[in-house]
């Protein structure tokens, strides 16, 4: 019910009695009808001045602001920052898409979270804590001005000393249980390759769409080769390693059927450290290095042929001969350290092997 008139056209009374006003004019044979905001007159009269000044303009709806709009760590925007980071100095996209995936999943708004809201999810981590850090605010600065007007910087609550997870060799039985309650799948895979041979993730990773061959490997690249007959080793993968050299290493048939799943798709260490937790990743190196030094058993490869050191001793080449090594190597089977793991899937078990043949 109206209450009364005003310069602009009328006002009414709200449930609280106070001036509800209206701008109701006939202009250009348009009749405008306009409820304002404002409960006191002198801001109505503003209005209407605005409104007098341009009708189009003031009725027309106003655009969504962007830059007040949420906006989250999506595989999109972390796909355009990696671009922008390749062949730089900066150039860490595979460390840096882990830990932005893993950011993403908190879903804060990067336009909204403070740094206190950042450093909150930080504790959900288990280690890494630098690189994470490091890896949002890269993120985040990059954004600006595009983006985002301004990117706070997250500090590290932590400092340098927990930044990484506390080194830990596993036990036997803790490699197992966590085998156990694994499901079959790419991140047991995963834990198989690494637990049997104390690759890193990143050297895991480069077996996707290698080559099988049956007979020697190349001297370059990465390659997976078949073994003939029932040895206790059965393959051998060819990766190069983070030094940047070539690596080969022997591997039983278990592991071999796992890297052999490998070469269609390897889980991203998000991932893997979702799904071994409270196990970490990073510990299965040193876990396989305690425990081949504990209970590992040296199995060497000997179907035929002579160990190459052999070869070059009568053939009169120098120990450690450039020609004997390029040539000869990759007609090598290297000697394979075996642990007692002894993972059951339901269908075959990676046995202890308790002889070592000559």
């Amino acid at each position: 019910m109206w209450a009364g008139r005003w310069k602009g056209g009328r006002y009414a009374q709200n449930a609280e009695g106070r001036r509800v006003y209206w701008i109701e004019k006939m202009l250009d044979r348009k009749r405008y009808a306009i409820r304002l905001e404002t409960h006191d007159e002198d801001l109505a009269l503003g209005e209407l001045v605005r409104f007098l000044a341009d009708p189009i303009a003031y009725t027309r709806p106003a655009k969504p602001d962007p830059s007040r709009e949420p906006l989250h760590i999506t595989p999109k925007l972390v796909a355009e920052y990696l671009d922008s980071i390749r062949h730089t100095v900066l150039d860490h996209r595979r460390a840096r898409l882990a830990y932005l995936t893993a950011w993403a999943k908190c879903g804060l708004d990067l336009r909204e979270a403070t740094p206190a809201d950042w450093r909150r999810e930080l504790d959900g981590f288990e280690g890494g804590h630098r690189g994470r850090v490091e890896a949002l605010n890269a993120f985040g600065n990059w954004l600006v001005p595009d983006r985002l007007d301004r990117w706070k910087m997250v500090e590290n609550p932590h400092g340098t000393k927990t930044t990484r997870a506390p080194q830990e060799a596993y036990s036997l039985e803790q490699l197992r249980t966590a085998f156990a309650r694994l499901p079959a799948g790419g991140v047991r895979d995963v834990f198989v390759v690494r637990a049997a041979t104390g690759l890193h993730h990143t050297e895991v990773e480069q077996l996707v769409n290698a080559p099988v061959l049956t007979g020697p490997l190349p001297e370059k690249g990465v390659a997976i080769r078949r073994l003939e007959g029932s040895h206790e080793i059965a393959g051998v993968i060819q990766i190069k390693h983070k030094s940047r050299k070539r690596h080969r290493q022997s591997v039983d048939a278990f592991t071999l059927a796992a890297v052999l799943r490998l070469r269609e798709h390897v889980p991203d260490r998000v991932t893997m450290w979702e799904a071994l937790n409270p196990l970490v990743p990073s510990n299965l190196r040193h876990t396989f290095i305690t425990l081949a030094g504990e209970v590992g058993t040296l199995i060497t490869y000997r179907a035929a042929g002579v160990d190459r050191s052999r070869i070059a001793q009568a053939v009169g080449h120098r120990a450690g001969s450039t020609m004997t090594a390029d040539r000869y190597d990759k007609l090598q089977v290297p000697a394979m350290i075996a642990l007692p793991l002894d993972f059951h899937d339901g269908s075959q078990v990676c046995q202890p092997i308790e002889r070592s043949t000559g």
